[in-house]
């Protein structure tokens, strides 16, 4: 992410000079994108880690969100003028101190790694990391739409099998609850007795399988299944939640 920041001073600079200001805000929103979507998503068991667990890399997961999000606000600050210094008076601890009286950013170069920021795909809009491909090397046969690299032919696998839907699904679930958290106005560090109703096979064996993933992603200390019909849906599933916040959170 911090590659990215820098590669995002490089690039708002180049065009700034330039006078291409109309080229600006694209490369601002996708990088809003990508920091919240994927920094702070993938990093989210970071940030919630009890105290005196592995508290480095808790404090540099923060450490890094912080020099980003103050470099960021002083990119944005010519086009946000007022938000970015809301953002950036949340950032400091000086006083009398405003984000306008700062130098623009100057990319450091040193810090930029295009292959780093090249090792992910999007699909469908969804970026998908290198550690979420498999890749297998089966010898060589035709097939209808390859992409044929050298000696080499790529083929995209999209059938879905069970366990495939299932982890869908299990994504899908969280997306649920943490909007349910968000609705119900709980903090971020708030942990939770999480309650799933259903009565549909595949919903509790889903739970079966991703029950420690659903529980670390939304920060649930309790998970409890309930057999009962409901007619809510996430996922075509007949599935309704229920969140209780736990009143210690230590």
């Amino acid at each position: 992410i911090i590659s990215s920041m820098q590669s995002l001073v490089k690039t708002v600079n180049e065009k700034m000079e330039n006078y291409y200001l109309y080229e600006v805000i694209p490369p601002l929103m996708n990088f809003v994108d990508e920091l919240t979507n994927w920094y702070v998503r993938s990093n989210r068991k970071r940030f919630w880690k009890e105290k005196d667990e592995n508290d480095i890399d808790k404090i540099n997961a923060f450490k890094t969100l912080h020099e980003v999000l103050l470099e960021f606000s002083k990119c944005m600050a010519p086009v946000l003028p007022f938000i970015c210094e809301k953002i950036y008076q949340g950032l400091i601890e000086e006083e009398n101190q405003s984000i306008h009286y700062c130098n623009y950013p100057i990319a450091k170069e040193s810090l930029i790694d295009n292959i780093l920021q090249g090792n992910s795909v999007v699909i469908d809009g969804i970026k998908i990391s290198s550690n979420e491909i498999d890749v297998i090397l089966n010898k060589k046969e035709e097939h209808e739409n390859q992409d044929i690299v050298d000696d080499f032919s790529l083929v995209l696998d999209t059938s879905l099998d069970e366990t495939l839907i299932m982890e869908r699904f299990s994504r899908e679930l969280v997306s649920s609850i943490q909007k349910l958290r968000k609705d119900t106005g709980l903090d971020v560090v708030d942990r939770i007795e999480l309650t799933v109703t259903s009565n549909d096979n595949f919903v509790e064996e889903t739970l079966r399988n991703h029950k420690e993933y659903v529980k670390n992603e939304t920060l649930a200390v309790e998970l409890k299944l309930k057999k009962e019909n409901t007619q809510d849906l996430i996922y075509d599933k007949n599935v309704s939640l229920d969140i209780k916040k736990l009143a210690n959170n230590s």
